[in-house]
């Protein structure tokens, strides 16, 4: 099984982004966490559009800026045990990816569980979103 920590390290790299509104910088991903990895050679500001399935009537926007050839993790994007539909978007393009996150309730209720968002920018500039689960 491949591990978050051996893609990056066959990435090779090694600086930590900061993306703006962190709340924490970490080394693990935690269910309902935003991971971005830049391998562009240029700075990126990306759009998250986020629904939750409950209340389709409201969709949350985030704004997240990445470095050229930086990673950065942001915990607790997503706080509550849902579905949520996710459409990233580069800068002011048309460079769109989307994908559906779970997070559930995990334990006694007070800890989540389920995946987290994680978002890669190709050398090309490609957009991929994906949601994946850590054990």
């Amino acid at each position: 099984m491949t591990t978050r920590r051996s893609v990056l390290r066959s990435l090779g790299l090694v600086s930590v982004g900061l993306l703006a509104g962190c709340s924490a910088i970490d080394s693990d991903p935690k269910p309902g966490s935003l991971l971005v990895v830049n391998n562009d050679g240029v700075d990126h500001t990306l759009r998250l559009d986020i629904t939750r399935s409950s209340d389709e009537s409201a969709t949350r926007q985030e704004t997240v800026r990445i470095g050229a050839g930086e990673w950065g993790l942001r915990n607790k994007l997503l706080t509550d045990p849902g579905s949520y539909e996710i459409t990233v978007t580069v800068g002011e393009s048309d460079e769109t990816a989307a994908t559906t996150v779970e997070v559930t309730p995990s334990g006694n209720g007070k800890r989540l569980g389920g995946e987290n968002l994680e978002v890669y920018i190709d050398r090309d500039g490609t957009l991929r979103a994906t949601a994946r689960t850590y054990d």
